[in-house]
């Protein structure tokens, strides 16, 4: 009896362990949906020719508001936190643009507003990052 109750204390410490690292997984990747939940994701967008990396910066963030501005969002371009270019600068075409945006809410109207305009040279999509 001795015996079984050891090996049962032991299993119950085992079961407690992996509960508590499902449930903290299980926050992780709540949060992280949280975060991702305010990025948008703007593709073909071409890249500024510059060496200087802050020419660079001010390039893609005057782009993104140009694009913004025409989906008569220009008012809201105060949403945008960040704008980043994703990987590594190379000749094959224009990297990723993820934009960091202040509120969930805003990602949504980016969204809406860009399903009803036709052939803008770009694509949106939400973050879908892992």
């Amino acid at each position: 009896v001795e015996e079984l109750d050891k090996k049962n204390s032991t299993l119950q410490d085992k079961v407690d362990l992996i509960s508590k690292g499902d449930i903290e997984s299980v926050c992780v990747e709540a949060n992280e949906r949280v975060t991702r939940s305010k990025n948008i994701m703007l593709l073909d967008i071409n890249e500024s020719k510059s060496s200087i990396v802050s020419e660079r910066i001010k390039y893609d963030k005057d782009e993104v508001v140009n694009v913004l501005m025409s989906l008569c969002l220009d008012d809201k371009s105060s949403n945008v936190l960040n704008v980043l270019r994703l990987g590594k600068r190379d000749n094959s075409g224009p990297r990723h643009i993820k934009i960091i945006t202040s509120s969930s809410e805003f990602v949504v109207d980016v969204l809406k507003k860009f399903k009803k305009v036709k052939n803008p040279g770009y694509r949106w999509y939400n973050d879908r990052t892992v």
